[in-house]
């Protein structure tokens, strides 16, 4: 590892201790004063525009480019610097889950891999050391204190760390999106091969219990990709009580945000404040078009539809 690596490594340790083991305990802040919110789903179906749809619409906190770059202690920065969103923009753009701004929201896997894993993805109650969960709570507290409004989270590796995250914050809450499991699954090729170069490599969370292996087939892979994420969100989901998890398709926000707001809003006022408007979001937003891709892989989706039991059922 090179010196500066080193030294970026043992500063970014030193300022995650200082936030968490002696500037939260110094505020009395070490567990969040609002029940953080997590927005889970499989990648690729549409968790991202749901995310910049929710801070721009409301004055939640949230992770930000801008706190990503300081994952080490992100509450800490934000209460020192007095960093506030700039004006909202009405950028809706992102690539990958990937927002450009500095202000955009961020899925920000340092920030999570402070406290989980690289590898299993998936992590059960108990998984995650108490030290470890402590300090998350801590570094949760730290950012709700310093955005003083519930703080959104979106990272999509969380779909399958829900029961960790239910142990370290035992009031949060869950916002799952779905989308039509035929173009969650072109989209998730397509993004293979544009991050992988190959439509063959696999991309994203790695749900716990799959049954195909880095050499199957990627169809079968991108299919059993998602339904293995709404299968493990759909059984640590029912170990909650219902009013702390709410399910959105990704299609019906799309064509109302309206109605989509309203319903995320009734949901996080039964639990916490309910912040003040934001900015003004579209009515609606167009359908992406079907990517482009091979003929071959294009006609084996379809037959995979074709046979419903295989396939994800869309939410209703």
């Amino acid at each position: 590892m090179q010196p500066l690596k080193i030294a970026k490594h043992f500063s970014n340790k030193a300022l995650g201790f200082f936030e968490t083991d002696i500037y939260c305990r110094l505020t009395g802040q070490t567990y969040p004063k609002y029940p953080p919110i997590f927005i889970i789903g499989a990648p690729r179906s549409g968790t991202t525009l749901f995310y910049q749809l929710l801070v721009q619409a409301r004055a939640y906190g949230y992770i930000s480019n801008w706190h990503c770059a300081r994952h080490a202690a992100p509450g800490l920065w934000h209460s020192f610097t007095g960093w506030r969103p700039g004006k909202t923009s009405g950028d809706f753009a992102s690539s990958g889950g990937r927002t450009k701004s500095p202000d955009g929201p961020s899925e920000c896997g340092a920030f999570w891999y402070r406290f989980f894993p690289r590898n299993p993805h998936s992590a059960g109650r108990g998984a995650i050391p108490h030290g470890r969960l402590r300090q998350m709570t801590a570094s949760v507290a730290a950012l709700t204190q310093a955005c003083d409004a519930p703080v959104i989270f979106k990272n999509v590796i969380n779909s399958v760390r829900m029961a960790a995250l239910d142990e370290a914050f035992p009031d949060c809450l869950f916002i799952e999106v779905r989308r039509d499991p035929e173009r969650n699954a072109q989209s998730i090729l397509a993004q293979r091969k544009l991050e992988n170069g190959t439509y063959d490599d696999w991309w994203s969370v790695r749900p716990a219990g799959l049954t195909v292996s880095d050499q199957d087939d990627p169809v079968r892979q991108v299919f059993e990709q998602i339904e293995a994420v709404r299968k493990s969100v759909a059984a640590d989901a029912s170990t909650l009580p219902d009013e702390r998890f709410l399910s959105v398709q990704y299609e019906d926000f799309l064509e109302d945000t309206a109605a989509t707001l309203a319903r995320v809003d009734a949901f996080v006022a039964r639990h916490t404040m309910l912040p003040a408007t934001r900015g003004q979001v579209p009515p609606s937003f167009p359908e992406t078009k079907a990517p482009a891709l091979p003929d071959a892989l294009q006609t084996e989706i379809a037959a995979v539809c074709n046979s419903p039991a295989h396939v994800p059922e869309r939410s209703t």
